[in-house]
């Protein structure tokens, strides 16, 4: 007994003295940090001095800690000598430099009422060079490729750019178990009634994505608003903002990339460690083209400006919007989709005999992709979608429909693919390239006269494609149009490779610049004349600031 209650003494006074030692030593701390706030302070008072007295914003003045390092013995100077002297003033500029002043940094983010918002975008100059003139800016319109027949064909044009700079809001906040997200990204590639480029170069700002999304702890996801479709290949998931678009310039992206951006709403949910699954509801639009077409119907109307619409564009009638579903599969450095897309055709066609009937068709097809690592620093990739109907998510917009010859709606069978690789050469360069193609096949039917009827029957005519006439009229300004020449499109193929290289990444943004060259061809169906082929040289130039 005697034993046990001098071992509980012992352990008493250990904890004691642990105790002591424990409240020495956290005064010793307070005591280090008192003195080092003091040679702060001596330090900000010598800053404002060689400043005159005034200071326009904080200085944030770097000490070393006595435990870890010993201070610089400028430091010393600075923090132990006395005002300095008129005569020595230009003498402690060095001293003052010694100190290691460095700027205050900004927050990552702006703090609103628990929600978190960061600014995104960039600051852009661009430019392109085509051997045949498109009379277009940096955005592409590769349906537009010039045939031989127009003047267009023999100039060539250059345009810089500064109107892909992009500017956006990211907003994140918390409820409950909720995560609440919101983004808006826009840029200046929209055209208003007076916009040129005559003096001002004053184009508009335009959306390209403006969505809310929830996310739920088990792995659901709801999103709304208009985004990138469910189609477009991402990088991870289906997740919004992971798209993997080219990194060619071009804002109308890469011939053979499946793309649109549009409203809609999206629902998408994680399985297990690697899966995720998705479906979405999205705007539809058709694409119609037509040779010795009847003018018994119609499937479109101008846009209706009271109705916020454009006036100038055309706008097709919609029963039910696009359906989208997507599977996901993530394992390591490899990503792969397949999915398939769901549409529905309307219009509006007066038989001969009796009133107008309302007609209804169904189209739609599949698409699957993949991204893979095949060696260190080296990926390859590869998309194709095909399917009837499916041609307004190519990037060149080639139809979707045509009609036969009662006045009614058919789908156009069409297909697009494109590869890809890319090389991480240093962590500053990255070299790509990349080879897509876009298809349309012909279809047509004989009306009751014999008349060929459709999207490029054989019978249309093609003599004037290859021919160049002087432009009608006296204005000196070309349309680009071709007499005799239908030309419907087989074909668009396009193979590009770049590089980029960043000179700066860090917490202050991202400087980089990049060169893409670009072959472009199209190739028509044979007509009466044969089949036209057309061909442009692109080279792309970008320089960029970042945000971080």
């Amino acid at each position: 007994m005697h034993a046990q209650n001098s071992a509980d003494t012992d352990v008493r006074a250990e904890i004691q003295a642990l105790r002591t030692e424990m409240r020495q030593e956290m005064e010793a701390l307070r005591k280090e940090m008192r003195e080092k706030d003091a040679e702060i302070e001596r330090l900000r008072a010598e800053v404002e001095a060689h400043r005159g007295g005034t200071t326009s914003a904080p200085v944030t003045v770097a000490v070393a800690p006595r435990r870890n390092a010993e201070m610089t013995t400028a430091t010393e100077a600075a923090t132990h000598a006395g005002p300095p002297t008129p005569s020595a003033k230009e003498e402690r500029k060095p001293v003052v430099a010694a100190a290691s002043l460095k700027p205050v940094q900004g927050p990552d983010a702006i703090r609103y009422r628990g929600i978190e918002i960061r600014p995104t975008g960039f600051f852009a100059f661009e430019s392109v060079f085509r051997s045949k003139s498109m009379s277009a800016d940096i955005n592409t319109p590769f349906l537009s490729t010039p045939y031989p027949g127009s003047e267009l064909a023999h100039v060539r044009e250059f345009s810089p750019s500064a109107r892909q700079s992009r500017v956006g809001l990211l907003a994140n906040g918390q409820f409950g178990g909720v995560k609440l997200s919101g983004y808006v990204e826009t840029d200046f590639l929209g055209v208003g009634a007076t916009s040129n480029n005559n003096l001002s170069n004053s184009y508009v700002m335009r959306i390209r994505q403006a969505f809310g999304q929830a996310t739920w702890r088990r792995g659901l996801t709801l999103t709304a608003g208009q985004t990138w479709t469910l189609l477009t290949e991402n990088a991870v998931g289906t997740d919004v903002r992971t798209e993997t678009a080219p990194q060619n310039i071009d804002p109308a992206q890469h011939v053979g990339f499946s793309w649109s951006r549009q409203p809609g709403i999206r629902v998408q949910q994680r399985i297990g460690l690697h899966g995720t699954i998705a479906a979405s509801l999205e705007q539809t639009e058709t694409l119609y083209s037509g040779t010795n077409a009847p003018t018994n119907f119609f499937f479109a109307a101008s846009g209706n400006g009271g109705g916020t619409y454009n006036p100038g564009a055309i706008y097709s009638n919609s029963s039910a919007p696009d359906v989208i579903t997507k599977f996901a599969y993530d394992r390591g450095h490899t990503h792969t989709e397949v999915g398939g897309l769901m549409r529905f055709f309307m219009n509006r066609y007066y038989p001969s005999a009796g009133a107008g009937q309302n007609d209804t068709h169904v189209g739609g097809g599949f698409f699957v992709s993949t991204h893979v690592p095949v060696f260190r620093n080296f990926d390859v990739g590869a998309k194709m979608l095909m399917g009837y109907g499916v041609n307004r998510y190519s990037a060149s917009g080639l139809p979707d429909v045509t009609v036969t010859p009662d006045g009614r709606l058919q789908p156009i069978r069409g297909a697009q693919g494109l590869l890809r690789v890319m090389y991480h050469a240093t962590h500053k360069l990255d070299l790509f390239g990349y080879a897509g193609v876009e298809y349309a096949q012909r279809t047509y039917s004989a009306n009751g006269a014999g008349t060929l009827v459709g999207y490029a029957p054989p019978t249309m005519n093609n003599t004037g494609c290859n021919v160049e006439l002087p432009p009608t009229g006296n204005s000196g300004v070309s349309s680009g149009a071709i007499a005799n020449c239908v030309g419907a499109t087989r074909a668009v193929q396009a193979g590009s490779i770049g590089y980029q290289y960043r000179f700066y990444e860090g917490p202050h943004g991202r400087l980089q610049t990049s060169v893409v060259y670009t072959r472009l061809t199209r190739d028509g169906w044979t007509g009466i004349g044969g089949a036209p082929h057309a061909g442009n040289n692109m080279v792309f130039t970008s320089f960029r600031y970042v945000l971080p």
